[in-house]
C-alpha cells in the first residue's frame, strides 16, 4: 500500500511537469511567431494537438466535443467536394480557391504555409531546394486539395515547401499575370546597375522599389496580397541565409519562374528571360518593405 501511494505521487508529479513543459512550448511558439510575423499572427499554426491539451479542460469532454465537431466538418466537406467535382487548390484560380475555402471555413493553403514557414523554416538549411519524398508530398497535396483541415506541423518542412512551389507552378494564371510579364522584363533591361549598391547590394538592389511599385499596383487585390505574403516569408528566410544557405538570390531562382511566367511554349525565350525573371524576383524580395510601404 505504501508503494502504491508513492507510485501515485510520482504519477501526479510527472503529469504536472508534462503540463508545465507543454505550456512552455506553446508560449515559445507564440513568441517565435510574434517575432517573425507580428502580433496579428493566426493561431491555427500552433498544432491543435498541443492547444487541446493546454489548460485545465477535462480531457474526455474536450475529446468528445472535438470529435463531434470534426465529424460534422467531415460530413460537410465530403458533401461540398462531391458537389464541386474538383480540387480546392491545384489547377484552380486564386479567386476560386479563396471562395472554396470560405465555403468550407478553412484557411487558404498559402496563408497557412506562409506563416508556418516564416517561423519554422528560417533555420532549415536548403529550404525549398531539398526535396521531400514523393509519397509524403503527394499525400499533403491531396489533403489540401480535398479540403481537409491540415496541420502543417504533422508534415516535414520539405514537403510543405514542395507543395507551396507546386501550387504556384500550376496556377492557370500565374501570381503575376501574363499581361504584366513584359513590363517586369523591361524593368530589368532598363535597370541602372549602379543602383545595386545603393538599394541593398547585389543584383536584387538594381531595381528600386519606386520602379517596381507601379507594376505591383496593377495586380488585383488578391494577387497583391498573396505576393506581399510570399515576399514577407521569403524575406524572413533570407534574413537567416547564413544558417539556411538561402539568400534572396537563391530564393529568387527557386520562385522566379513559378510566379512570373512567359505565356507560350518558346523554350528559347523562357531561357533567355531567366536572368531577368530571377533578377526582378530578387529585387522584390530585397525591396519588400519599401515596395508595400511597410517601412
Amino acid at each position: 500500500e505504501e508503494e502504491s501511494e508513492t507510485h501515485r505521487f510520482r504519477r501526479r508529479k510527472e503529469k504536472e511537469e508534462d503540463k508545465g513543459d507543454l505550456n512552455s512550448e506553446i508560449e515559445r511558439m507564440k513568441k517565435l511567431m510574434e517575432t517573425e510575423l507580428g502580433e496579428g499572427v493566426q493561431a491555427n499554426i500552433i498544432p491543435s494537438s498541443l492547444l487541446a491539451k493546454q489548460g485545465n479542460a477535462k480531457p474526455r469532454k474536450a475529446a468528445k466535443a472535438g470529435k463531434s465537431l470534426e465529424d460534422e466538418y467531415e460530413k460537410r466537406r465530403k458533401k461540398y467536394m462531391k458537389e464541386r467535382g474538383r480540387g480546392v487548390f491545384f489547377g484552380e484560380s486564386l479567386e476560386g480557391s479563396y471562395a472554396a475555402c470560405k465555403e468550407l471555413g478553412v484557411p487558404h493553403m498559402v496563408d497557412q504555409i506562409f506563416e508556418f514557414l516564416s517561423v519554422f523554416a528560417v533555420h532549415e538549411e536548403g529550404i525549398f531546394r531539398i526535396s521531400s519524398g514523393d509519397i509524403e508530398r503527394k499525400t499533403l497535396r491531396r489533403l489540401y486539395d480535398e479540403g481537409h483541415r491540415v496541420d502543417p506541423m504533422a508534415h516535414s518542412l520539405a514537403s510543405v515547401a514542395g507543395v507551396l512551389k507546386e501550387y504556384f507552378r500550376e496556377l492557370p494564371v500565374p501570381l503575376i499575370p501574363f499581361e504584366l510579364y513584359q513590363g517586369f522584363i523591361d524593368l530589368w533591361e532598363q535597370r541602372d546597375e549602379g543602383e545595386g549598391e545603393a538599394n541593398g547590394g547585389g543584383e536584387g538592389g538594381a531595381i528600386p522599389a519606386e520602379s517596381l511599385r507601379p507594376l505591383v499596383a496593377r495586380l488585383s487585390d488578391t494577387n497583391r496580397t498573396i505576393l506581399q505574403g510570399l515576399l514577407t516569408m521569403l524575406s524572413a528566410i533570407a534574413k537567416h541565409s547564413d544558417v539556411n544557405m538561402m539568400s534572396a538570390q537563391n530564393l529568387a531562382i527557386v520562385f522566379g519562374q513559378n510566379i512570373l511566367r512567359f505565356k507560350g511554349d518558346d523554350l528559347f525565350r523562357v531561357m533567355s528571360d531567366s536572368p531577368a525573371v530571377n533578377g526582378v524576383t530578387e529585387a522584390m524580395i530585397v525591396a519588400r518593405e519599401r515596395l508595400f510601404g511597410e517601412e
